[in-house]
């Protein structure tokens, strides 16, 4: 349905919650390769003390653009319904806010931002977490892990160092583990989002083929 008004309604309005989003930072900022493992470690303790708080967080945001989000439970049925909500939300009330673009860059995580820049990182964290949470109730082998995988030069991976679900996809052999940075996924999307209606012929951001997938353990 398109927005008769972008004061009252979509980006508009969300643009005025996002200045009054609570601004979370993790204990360690920054890039994770810094960190000592001890320094990941609590920060990968404190996220997931703060899982319930995002979550909330996030609905609360959400319901203010009318839209209900429901909390995490582990029933797969409701899966498809949660992600075609999240569809909806992002791609009716989010896209256009033109204030996440700046702060979602590739180098998102390691940038010291202000304002409501700031509180937009925050965003993405809290939409990856809810994301993340969906499927992981419904896969319970799957978890918040930081990847302290010691790659190569050849191998290294973005997930090094940060905290990612650790998830083991029926469609890769047993031994093999997927780290899925469910907070990046997030912010890709967000930044495309933002594009939305500039051009028909960019990418949609669909959060239906990864919550199913993951929560299905197929994602890979």
């Amino acid at each position: 349905m398109e927005l008769l008004s972008p004061l009252l309604s979509g980006s508009g309005k969300a643009r005025q919650l996002l200045t009054d989003y609570d601004d979370e930072r993790f204990v360690h900022a920054g890039m994770p390769d810094p960190l000592s493992r001890d320094q990941r470690h609590e920060n990968l303790a404190a996220f997931i003390e703060s899982i319930e708080r995002r979550i909330i967080r996030l609905q609360s945001f959400a319901a203010e653009l009318e839209t209900s989000l429901p909390t995490p439970d582990g029933d797969r049925i409701k899966v498809d319904r949660v992600a075609a909500s999240l569809n909806a939300f992002c791609k009716t009330k989010i896209a256009g806010l033109k204030e996440v673009e700046p702060a979602l860059s590739m180098d998102w995580r390691s940038r010291a931002l202000g304002g409501i820049e700031r509180r937009s990182h925050t965003l993405s964290i809290d939409l990856g977490t809810y994301c993340g949470e969906i499927a992981i109730r419904c896969a319970p082998q799957d978890g918040w892990v930081t990847d302290e995988t010691r790659y190569t030069r050849r191998t290294v991976m973005e997930t090094a160092g940060r905290m990612v679900i650790d998830h083991n996809p029926a469609v890769l052999p047993k031994t093999m583990t997927n780290h899925v940075d469910a907070h990046a996924i997030a912010a890709f999307a967000l930044s495309q989002i933002v594009h939305y209606r500039k051009s028909k012929s960019l990418w949609r951001p669909d959060y239906l083929t990864f919550l199913c997938a993951l929560a299905d353990g197929l994602y890979a």
